[in-house]
């Protein structure tokens, strides 16, 4: 990888080799270059009641902090939990390239709105132990492409500005920067010219 990507992960391991598998991943993204990030690994909904609500607040705030401040999103998925639907669900919605794992020897399997979702920016894989590696290694190829990394300035006029801050408002956007690379993505996607040319 050329450059640092910030890679958030997270898990729910509530057995000893869960947690070994987890840092094995760990491990993998900070081989293969990546900046990792882990706001609270394993911390769950239940939290919230042992806590309380402030605790609770504080560790979603930081989440969603780190999904939006990282490049791209890795979640092994493996053991049900709410908190890691919703995690996956706000990666989607930031447009991050996602990558979310299943131990194919737990029976946990992957949800079908995950499954049927259809953004390109989603991958699901369940693995084996052995290929692990060689699965983070093909997303990271990917994602890398996928990360905004190019400056680009364009001068607009003032119409166009109050009609990019209105989409932003509407699309509940946190910059005109991110309207502009959603409606460029939707456009990309759906051009039959790029996707014949495209390596």
């Amino acid at each position: 990888m050329n450059e640092i990507v910030r890679a958030y992960f997270d898990a729910q391991p509530k057995q000893k080799e869960e947690e070994v598998l987890c840092h094995k991943i760990v491990d993998i993204l900070s081989q293969k270059g990546c900046n990792v990030i882990q706001t609270t690994l394993g911390i769950e909904w239940d939290y919230m009641e042992e806590w309380g609500r402030e605790a609770a607040t504080n560790i979603y705030s930081s989440k969603i902090e780190d999904i939006k401040s990282s490049d791209i999103i890795v979640l092994e998925m493996s053991r049900k939990s709410h908190l890691l639907d919703f995690e996956a669900v706000e990666a989607i919605n930031q447009s991050k390239p996602s990558l979310i794992l299943f131990n194919k020897n737990k029976n946990e399997r992957p949800d079908v709105a995950l499954l049927g979702h259809p953004s390109s920016n989603l991958k699901i894989i369940v693995y084996k132990e052995e290929n692990l590696e060689k699965i983070i290694e093909d997303f990271l190829k990917k994602a890398q492409k996928k990360v905004p990394r190019v400056r680009f300035t364009v001068r607009l006029s003032e119409e166009i500005n109050n009609y990019l801050k209105f989409l932003k408002a509407k699309l509940k956007l946190s910059s005109k920067n991110d309207v502009v690379n959603k409606i460029l993505e939707e456009k990309m996607k759906n051009d039959p010219d790029y996707q014949n040319i495209k390596l």
